[in-house]
């Protein structure tokens, strides 16, 4: 089992996953990226993990528009779980949407971050996401 930093990325758009693994590695973030492109998915990525007693998540990082279960409801539950509330959730999302953004803040999202529109600009967001992760003890 790898003592990386684990970070469960629940996006639907591959393109967008590469761009955020791609953006980790040429910033030397030493990181274990889990993607699940739905909601549904990403509930039963961190039931596996809380069953075979591994280490949880170190943070989530939730696209709203994503099927079966969106990210704001995912969002809801995972901040009603006692075992989830506390590991920083952020939202990365297409949305400029002003009630996306009050949405996430009032659900208590740790950040509400818009997708930038240029590949370099994920670096930026690969250097926040960084400073915001629970690592393994």
């Amino acid at each position: 089992m790898s003592s990386l930093p684990r970070i469960l990325l629940v996006e639907d758009n591959p393109g967008d996953v590469e761009l955020l693994r791609q953006a980790f590695e040429e910033g030397h973030y030493r990181v274990e990226i889990i993607a699940a492109h739905d909601g549904r998915q990403a509930l039963r990525l961190i039931e596996e993990a809380a069953e075979a007693d591994a280490p949880l998540y170190g943070i989530f990082v939730l696209d709203l528009n994503v099927p079966i279960i969106n990210g704001a409801e995912l969002l809801t539950r995972i901040k009603s779980d006692p075992r989830l509330r506390s590991i920083p959730t952020v939202v990365l999302t297409s949305s400029t949407s002003p009630t996306d953004r009050d949405q996430s803040e009032r659900l208590q999202a740790s950040a509400f971050l818009v997708k930038p529109q240029s590949v370099g600009d994920y670096a930026a967001i690969a250097r926040m996401l960084w400073s915001h992760i629970e690592r393994p003890r």
